[in-house]
């Protein structure tokens, strides 16, 4: 079937392509936040979860889950008290190891990523070190 390049916009087909200007995904993408916060602000971030978002603070400590499988990095003494980066040590191409994650110690980042909860503490998963950037002069 034919259509001049009008008809098919004003009527969202596209020849051969399968595909309609009303297509939606299958599954919905995250909402965005676009204000960064700190990552101490739990009150705030509780109320954003499943959304994503972007936090900036000072990375205090690294570690892992007993089996080594997970990896995180957290803002206060007390991962309960902000919200912790977490690595799973499957994902990111061999990427969050030890030594590259506590590289980020003691120095300010910026991470995005939809806020989740497990056990009552806040958490950001990421899956590729694109999502975490030290910020200069910090």
């Amino acid at each position: 079937m034919k259509c001049l390049l009008s008809a098919c916009i004003a009527t969202g087909l596209f020849v051969g392509s399968g595909f309609s200007a009303t297509a939606r995904p299958a599954s919905p993408l995250p909402a965005v936040v676009r204000k960064s916060y700190s990552p101490g602000a739990v009150d705030e971030l509780r109320s954003l979860m499943g959304r994503k978002v972007v936090v900036v603070g000072k990375v205090v400590a690294a570690g892992a889950n007993k089996a080594g499988i997970i990896r995180y990095l957290n803002f206060t003494k007390n991962y309960k008290d902000s919200l912790a980066l977490v690595f799973f040590t499957n994902m990111g191409g061999g990427m969050f190891t030890k030594e590259k994650l506590a590289d980020y110690v003691n120095r300010t980042v910026r991470a995005n990523g939809v806020v989740s909860d497990y056990k009552g503490a806040l958490q950001m998963k990421i899956e590729s070190l694109d999502q975490i950037r030290t910020v200069p002069g910090q």
